[in-house]
């Protein structure tokens, strides 16, 4: 008699293996998903660095004086065409929150004598639904 097919003890060995395999995958791939979403805020902070730098170099009058700051929030730097489309990295099609996202720039010289962006202080907040990052310190 020729039979064709698994036997019982064929499948569930099949079955168990799988499993292990995906008890050993699913945890490393969840581990590379929460990563690769974390290198997408921090991109975010360095996009809004960026801008803001790019911000202060079209807009000299706006810079603040010795020992001082002002804010520029990311609406200001999508406005101006400095940074592009903020999307929330775990809610597809969501903007993070531009009026709430902002970077405040701080002039570090004591005579208000300013060389270069190099004198400046960046912190750089960042608010999305799922994440928020506050007070990020880019300088340099």
């Amino acid at each position: 008699m020729n039979k064709k097919g698994f036997t019982l003890i064929e499948l569930l060995v099949t079955i168990i293996i799988l499993g292990l395999i995906l008890g050993v995958a699913a945890p490393m791939l969840m581990r590379y998903y929460i990563q690769a979403k974390d290198k997408t805020y921090n991109t975010y902070v360095e996009t809004l660095y960026n801008g803001a730098r790019m911000y202060l170099e079209k807009n000299s009058m706006d810079k603040p004086s010795a020992k001082s700051s002002i804010v520029v929030t990311a609406k200001t730097l999508k406005d101006g065409g400095f940074i592009d489309d903020l999307k929330d990295a775990t809610k597809r099609g969501v903007d993070c929150n531009y009026e709430e996202s902002k970077v405040e720039i701080i002039n570090n010289t004591e005579n208000g004598v300013i060389r270069d962006n190099d004198d400046f202080t960046y912190k750089v907040t960042l608010v999305c639904p799922k994440k928020t990052i506050t007070d990020k310190i880019m300088d340099k």
